[in-house]
């Protein structure tokens, strides 16, 4: 669920998934944990699958947005 403090990603060409994900290749998903979708590029995998390392992150919008680079989860 999008709340007041949800980044707006319309800069970056992206959208949250209204859906949030059940778990990140196993590990916990605190609630509220969004993920980004780019219009164009697709990410590799979705949370639930995703292989990357705990720290395969880009920062975004000016170091305030932080995503997973295997599967856009939000992990600021």
């Amino acid at each position: 669920m999008l709340s007041d403090f949800t980044p707006d990603l319309s800069s970056l060409g992206a959208i949250w998934d209204p859906f949030p994900p059940a778990h990140h290749n196993g590990e916990y998903i605190a609630p509220g944990r969004l993920i980004a979708h780019f219009i164009g590029p697709q990410w590799t995998f979705i949370p639930e699958t995703c292989q990357t390392g705990p720290f395969d992150t880009t920062w975004y919008l000016d170091g305030t947005l932080l995503l997973c680079n295997g599967c856009g989860l939000n992990v600021t």
